[in-house]
């Protein structure tokens, strides 16, 4: 578990707010009130840095944009460029790639299939 143990994390409760905006200021204080995993973070967030700066106390879900691949003409290929880039610069700690929606569903159907395709290569690849 991250973050300050509040009254729920002291229950065993695993406490994750979504919020898929701009919010990297408020990192501190996410972990002061007791979240546990920020779901829904952009990339506009530059996840990259707050894994390193936060990560231990916090927990960063998503950083692949809807806005940029659920879209009915993305392809795999941008797909792959959008996840692989990201994992490799967030590593394995404290992050989990996900769209910033954080559901099992895209708004063009075959896109779930895509990104979950990339997400699973590179979890073969940096887990091994």
């Amino acid at each position: 578990m991250t973050g300050k143990r509040g009254k729920a994390g002291k229950r065993g409760v695993l406490v994750i707010y979504h919020n898929n905006c701009y919010c990297a200021p408020f990192v501190p204080s996410m972990i002061d009130m007791g979240i546990d995993v920020w779901q829904g973070c952009m990339s506009v967030n530059n996840l990259p840095e707050l894994v390193r700066e936060y990560g231990g106390k916090i927990s960063f879900m998503g950083g692949i944009d809807n806005g940029k691949v659920d879209r009915p003409d993305v392809t795999q290929e941008e797909i792959a460029k959008e996840t692989d880039q990201l994992c490799r610069d967030c590593g394995k700690h404290y992050f989990i790639p996900c769209t910033t929606h954080g559901l099992n569903f895209s708004v063009f159907p075959q896109v779930y299939g895509m990104v979950d395709k990339e997400i699973d290569k590179m979890s073969d690849e940096i887990f091994g």
